[in-house]
């Protein structure tokens, strides 16, 4: 808070800057013109002192942008710092004997908050059996995204708990939990490189062969190719990339990942409905007992999912399958259908 108010000030006084620049151009117009009806100077000698002024006032003015810079730089950093500051105690290291790779993922009454005013989320209790297919929808605002930190154990809820195949996330060593839980955020981030740099960033670093394996089952070969293949560079110095597009590269690191929850924020929100086609489509290429949870906004993606919980002010306000997963057409399982029913 310090550091952002030292910002705001900064930032208040660039614009004092801007607006003495303006009075000070405005008096030596006013001053220059009753001296040139006096015919004490000519309008040359105005117009000097004018372009004088500017080219000063700018010299300063780049200086207040740079003082705007490092002060908003500071408050990163400040923010950075309260961060580490806060962080809690890493999970355990020792890894937990016996897990399974595949599981079922279950909140049991979780309550979050990010105020000490009351929870964001309350009372939420789900179960996502292993291979189940379902989307979590609600308006902005209700917790559809709180709730995908949870479920990947980037949250610890206030109240309740978060399992994976019965045990909780909290005690499951960092490795152990991201190897069996992989988030795709709305942003996903690139590394200046080539497109098979980027897909292997992922646990075990596949060779190429994974990668083309792991396209060519997603169904994804052509639209790689359309970018100049595996070897195209992105990042600042290559092809800039939409939001589904770095989506679609999220969605192939997630499968080299392997793992057993896939958990995608937001993945088809702001793109055009080609692209989001293409997306769902690899999503629909998914390996069985993968359990995949999407977190849509679009009618389209929902539709495509058997299961739909629906969020509203944080609570679980309806919880149900489709009219084609009820009659036995969808990717639930005989077990999901019984806890649903």
């Amino acid at each position: 808070m310090r550091a952002a108010r030292r910002a705001l000030r900064v930032e208040n006084r660039i614009d004092l800057v801007s607006l003495i620049e303006g009075l000070a151009l405005v008096a030596l117009l006013a001053v220059g013109g009753w001296l040139v009806t006096r015919d004490a100077i000519g309008v040359t000698t105005v117009v000097v002192f004018v372009v004088a002024s500017r080219n000063l006032f700018d010299s300063f003015t780049d200086l207040s942008q740079l003082v705007g810079e490092v002060a908003t730089a500071r408050t990163g950093l400040a923010r950075l710092l309260d961060l580490l500051s806060a962080t809690t105690a890493a999970a355990p290291s020792e890894e937990v004997d016996g897990l399974p790779e595949r599981g079922e993922l279950r909140c049991e009454g979780v309550d979050f908050g990010y105020r000490a005013d009351g929870p964001d989320l309350h009372g939420v209790t789900l179960a996502f059996p292993p291979g189940s297919r379902t989307g979590v929808v609600g308006e902005t605002g209700s917790g559809k995204t709180t709730l995908s930190k949870l479920l990947c154990g980037l949250y610890a809820p206030d109240a309740g708990r978060v399992t994976f195949a019965g045990a909780p996330l909290a005690e499951l060593p960092e490795r152990q939990l991201r190897r069996r839980i992989v988030l795709v955020p709305q942003e996903v981030r690139l590394v200046t490189g080539t497109v098979a740099e980027n897909l292997a960033l992922v646990r075990g670093e596949p060779d190429r062969a994974a990668i083309e394996r792991a396209v060519e089952r997603l169904g994804l070969t052509q639209w790689l190719d359309g970018l100049g293949g595996p070897d195209a560079e992105v990042g600042q110095r290559g092809a800039r990339l939409s939001a589904g597009e770095r989506q679609i590269l999220g969605v192939v690191r997630a499968v080299l990942a392997d793992p057993a929850v896939l958990v995608l924020d937001e993945a088809t929100a702001d793109i055009d409905p080609v692209t989001a086609a293409r997306l769902e489509h690899a999503l629909d290429e998914l390996r069985a007992d993968c359990t995949l949870i999407v977190i849509a906004h679009r009618p389209a993606t929902i539709a495509r999912l058997p299961r739909v919980v629906r969020l509203d002010a944080g609570r679980v306000v309806a919880d149900q399958l489709s009219a084609d997963a009820a009659a036995g057409a969808g990717h639930p399982s005989g077990e999901e259908k019984v806890r649903l029913a």
